[in-house]
């Protein structure tokens, strides 16, 4: 009509723009006029990579490899630069800060893809760091095991007795074992699980390297 407009999209998300009449248009009341299309995010707000530009860490850092490069969008890993990379540790990690919570669907993690120039290398022989791996989905923050001053952490992996592997499956909310060797592996978490914090670590003692960590979901406490 002449006063407002409405498209649906082929996911499922509902778009309106033009005279906000008592929130017709989905915007909050005091909006009298949507200039640009906006999604009515309770009826359905497809999920989007929320873990781009995000706070990143990892236990360790390798030739200056930090963890802001599987955060950044690109899924190159056909060169050792677009990849993050810890030092060759027992169980090393690397890990997302939302910031808040979120309702996550689908985790996906780009391997490395380059070969070592040394032929008497299996061609292989990166791919094959970053498996076997846990995903790793949690509320609360996770025990990193480093030490803080003369005292370890409080509620840290040696305080407990246990791997710091361990006690990060412990208080997670949900996670998933990766074995198969691939450029990208997919998993979709299960239905309304709410995360802050995204973990992936190594059960071994080698280096932890990839090129993307891609988090699929909607900012918030409620469902998309």
């Amino acid at each position: 009509g002449f006063n407002h407009s409405a498209v649906t999209t082929t996911s499922g998300e509902i778009f309106c723009w033009g005279n906000n009449y008592s929130g017709c248009c989905g915007a909050l009341p005091h909006v009298r006029f949507c200039y640009e299309p906006h999604n009515i995010r309770c009826i359905y707000e497809r999920p989007a990579n929320i873990a781009l530009g995000r706070n990143a860490t990892m236990s360790s850092v390798y030739n200056g490899r930090g963890a802001y490069l599987a955060v950044d969008g690109n899924l190159d890993g056909d060169m050792e630069e677009f990849c993050c990379s810890t030092q060759s540790e027992s169980q090393p990690w690397f890990e997302i800060d939302l910031g808040e919570f979120a309702i996550i669907q689908t985790l996906k993690i780009w391997n490395r893809n380059d070969e070592p120039e040394d032929p008497a290398f299996d061609r292989d022989m990166f791919r094959e760091r970053l498996f076997p791996c846990y995903l790793i989905l949690s509320q609360t923050r996770l025990p990193t095991g480093r030490k803080v001053g003369a005292h370890e952490e409080a509620g840290s992996a040696v305080a407990s007795g246990k791997t710091n592997l361990q006690a990060c499956l412990d208080v997670s909310k949900c996670r998933m074992k990766l074995t198969k060797l691939q450029r990208c592996s997919t998993w979709h978490v299960p239905n309304n699980t709410m995360a802050r914090y995204i973990r992936v670590q190594l059960e071994g003692f080698t280096y932890l390297h990839f090129a993307q960590l891609e988090v699929f979901g909607t900012l918030g406490i409620n469902k998309p």
